[in-house]
């Protein structure tokens, strides 16, 4: 069996101010989130960005700007996504910038 090299690569890089972002799992392949950092770029306070699980889209992160001041959070962790499943980030308020990475693994 030959082995396969693991990369970390930017799955998502988005910013925005309202709505949804959405990142789902490529057909043939395991989807593995790392690293997430979101930051609030606009010092709106009360802002907020949940993070959805994609079994059940229960909320996974809760992140809520406390003051005016420009602030980022980081997530580490192991989340993964089969082939065809879908994770996704709400904003609601100010202007928010999410980088995401992990890895994808080709199924058999």
């Amino acid at each position: 069996m030959a082995l396969r090299p693991v990369y970390s690569n930017l799955l998502l890089c988005e910013n925005w101010t309202a709505g949804d972002k959405t990142l789902t799992g490529p057909t043939g392949s395991v989807t593995v989130i790392r690293d997430i950092l979101v930051a609030e770029l606009s010092g709106v306070l009360n802002s907020a960005l949940y993070w959805f699980s994609p079994a059940g889209g229960r909320i996974q992160l809760w992140i809520r700007a406390t003051s005016a001041d420009l602030a980022d959070w980081h997530w580490e962790g192991r989340a993964v996504l089969p082939p065809g499943e879908s994770t996704w980030w709400h904003v609601t308020g100010g202007s928010w910038a999410i980088w995401v990475s992990g890895y994808q693994l080709p199924t058999p």
